[in-house]
């Protein structure tokens, strides 16, 4: 029976061939050839049709048999259904692969290898978007990433893993189609003028509606079950300019996969965003009259249209830590990132300990000079100076949080693990995305990090200097070049204060657009929906940072 896999190889060497992201032709490291897609897809056609079919015969025969064969003298368990078996072309060897690998490499001879019939017939996938940048640039990004975050495991900032980094074509639903808006908003157009003897604040409310047709192009859900759903959301969008109509020659020296969640089964996604999407659309329109305006109701009708199978660039690298896996993706065309990274608790205890005997030292020089000095006056400093320590101790782990890529600090615990997940996913996207952090404060009473009363060299009291307070404890200043938009809350007060830091950051959020911006997340709030009311806080930084 005929082989079902393919090797690329150099026709003048018979090296490996490579596709090279920075000339889009396919490399050969042996002899420095290189080969126009185009070129090598011709040379292989016959032997690209003959493992498809191939392919397809061992299938039919799978199905007759009930059953695929196993690696030779193995028990594969349950396991075995999911798993296929091939043999290399170039050195005979078995390839034991998932059932949705579609390109891969044999590890012991080191050959590209493809599987033609994973993208035959039904399966042979519309487009394919082609890796622009190359591994360097991926393992750069990644070192970038982990740069400067002092509490990350060395299982993570470690050369050789760093180095494991591989480069995935996966697997995307494109979808067009159109909806129907109508939506209807509540409006404020705020004015003011003054009088000798006081400010007048003028609010006018108004019913706005917006209706229209909203077209969509190429709304992209992945499709492999194996890549997590935020993660792909995250590093989008891809340049559509570059699609290429799908071709085999794009993939060897990368890993690729086949589809494994249908289109039936993306539909509700690709639903889910083209209605946010339509409906973001007719409130940025009606928001641009108004100082304020707030959809109050929405109707919207999909019309789905064509669908279209493409093969995405991505770089991934997943790490193990304490029995949980952390992955890092990145667009390989654009360069677009996200990553989970954890805090490694035994260094965070040395931190922890270093900050407690600094607190505890000053505590004693403060008692010291109490007991010198008497109360009155130096009694204030003294508590002014406990409660400055107590706030170091207190927010040093949202110190080593912050180092490790979190962006909520949720001490009054508001939040259930998912919700904290979901909102430290969004901030960190439109954070990255922007180059502006976006963080989260939630406390039981400020007060126990503050004297309420203490005023700051800017002359802030109460929530505005608990802000100024966190942002120097929390060590914000470290990322995203000191730029960074906080939302603090203390329960005891119910009080909530923004405070915007940097040059990007005032930027997009003037002192108006602050106060314009509580009416994102107060109704949330007032009805103790704090996750919801956090949520539309992000997503508002997004769209006040995009504009």
């Amino acid at each position: 029976m005929a082989n079902q896999v393919t090797n690329y190889k150099c026709p003048a060497c018979t090296g490996p061939l490579r596709f090279d992201s920075a000339t889009g032709k396919l490399q050969c490291d042996f002899c420095g050839s290189s080969y126009e897609v185009a070129e090598i897809e011709k040379l292989y056609a016959e032997k690209d049709a003959q493992a498809a079919g191939a392919f397809r015969q061992a299938e039919e025969q799978a199905a007759a048999d009930g059953e695929w064969a196993s690696v030779s003298g193995s028990d594969w368990g349950a396991d075995a259904e999911k798993l296929r078996v091939y043999s290399c072309p170039s050195c005979g060897a078995e390839l034991i692969c998932d059932e949705t690998t579609s390109a891969t490499s044999c590890p012991y001879c080191g050959n590209n290898t493809i599987v033609p019939g994973q993208f035959s017939g039904a399966l042979k996938p519309d487009y394919v978007l082609p890796f622009k940048l190359d591994k360097a640039a991926a393992v750069a990004a990644l070192k970038k990433h982990y740069g400067g975050k002092k509490l990350l495991p060395k299982a993570f900032s470690n050369e050789n893993h760093i180095e494991e980094v591989k480069g995935v074509y996966v697997p995307f639903w494109l979808y067009d189609g159109s909806a129907e808006v109508d939506v209807r908003c509540h409006g404020t157009k705020v004015s003011g003028y003054s009088t000798a003897r006081e400010n007048v604040t003028v609010t006018n409310h108004y019913d706005v509606r917006r209706v229209g047709t909203v077209r969509f192009e190429r709304v992209p859900v992945d499709a492999s079950s194996k890549m997590p759903d935020d993660h792909m959301d995250a590093i989008e969008p891809f340049d559509y300019k570059e699609l290429k109509p799908f071709s085999t020659a794009y993939l060897p020296g990368f890993l690729a996969d086949k589809y494994d969640v249908s289109v039936q089964d993306c539909a509700d996604r690709a639903d889910s965003r083209c209605e946010t999407s339509a409906v973001e659309l007719m409130e940025q329109d009606a928001r641009g009259d108004y100082t304020s305006c707030t959809v109050e109701s929405q109707n919207v009708t999909l019309h789905r249209g064509k669908v279209h199978y493409a093969l995405m660039p991505v770089w991934l690298l997943s790490t193990k830590w304490n029995g949980k896996s952390f992955l890092f993706a990145m667009n390989g065309q654009t360069g677009k990132l996200v990553g989970d990274l954890p805090l490694d608790k035994g260094l965070y205890w040395k931190h922890f300990a270093a900050i407690t005997g600094l607190c505890m030292l000053g505590v004693m020089a403060a008692g010291l000079l109490l007991s010198l000095y008497g109360g009155g006056m130096m009694m204030k400093k003294y508590a002014s100076l406990l409660f400055a320590l107590f706030l170091a101790l207190s927010l040093s782990v949202s110190a080593a949080a912050d180092s490790s890529g979190v962006y909520v600090y949720d001490d009054a615990a508001l939040l259930t693990q998912e919700e904290y997940d979901t909102l430290t996913a969004s901030a960190m996207a439109v954070a990255d995305q922007y180059g502006c952090g976006v963080y989260v404060v939630t406390v039981d009473d400020m007060a126990d990090y503050i004297d309420p009363d203490a005023v700051t060299e800017t002359g802030e009291t109460g929530m505005a200097a608990f802000t100024e307070y966190a942002w120097d404890a929390l060590g914000l200043a470290a990322s995203y070049d000191s730029n960074g938009i906080m939302l603090a809350l203390s329960m005891a007060e119910r009080d909530f204060q923004m405070l915007a830091h940097g040059d990007t950051a005032n930027a997009a959020f003037t002192d108006y657009g602050k106060y314009i911006m509580q009416d994102e997340f107060l109704d949330n709030f007032r009805e103790d929906d704090w996750y919801g009311g956090f949520a539309d806080y992000i997503a508002a930084c997004g769209r006040y940072l995009e504009a």
